[in-house]
């Protein structure tokens, strides 16, 4: 078991059919390990370059490895919008490449629209 708190920021590109273009989200959190399953406790605040006000969200979440391949790790959550801010389900595959880790995930947020990401990250 082990336990973490953690924090970071994200810049997305958006298309919510409003004049936003980007949103940059900062978050903190906590997360519990047990075994190889991990859950988080996360708060986001997310600011958009265009119409939309600032927004605040919590999230619970989990993340395991697939069972069929142990490069493949599979994370779902759930956030709920504080305030006028929308629910989200959030679903995302990550495999590990070695040199570096391939990320692809998919936003639904409730009577807004989606998102859908890919990204190539490196840990030093």
């Amino acid at each position: 078991m082990k336990n973490n708190f953690y924090g970071g920021g994200v810049a997305a590109k958006v298309d919510f059919g409003t004049n936003d273009k980007y949103e940059l989200d900062y978050y903190a959190g906590y997360l519990y390990s047990i075994k190889k399953y991990n859950f988080n406790l996360e708060y986001y605040v997310t600011n958009y370059d265009g119409d939309t006000k600032k927004s605040e969200e919590i999230t619970l979440g989990l993340k395991f490895p697939c069972e069929f391949n142990e490069n493949l790790e599979w994370d779902f959550k759930y956030t709920k919008g504080l305030d006028d801010a929308p629910d989200n389900y959030y679903l995302s595959g990550e495999y590990n490449l070695e040199i570096a880790k391939l990320k692809a995930s998919y936003n639904n947020y409730d009577k807004v629209g989606t998102t859908t990401g890919l990204s190539l990250s490196k840990t030093f």
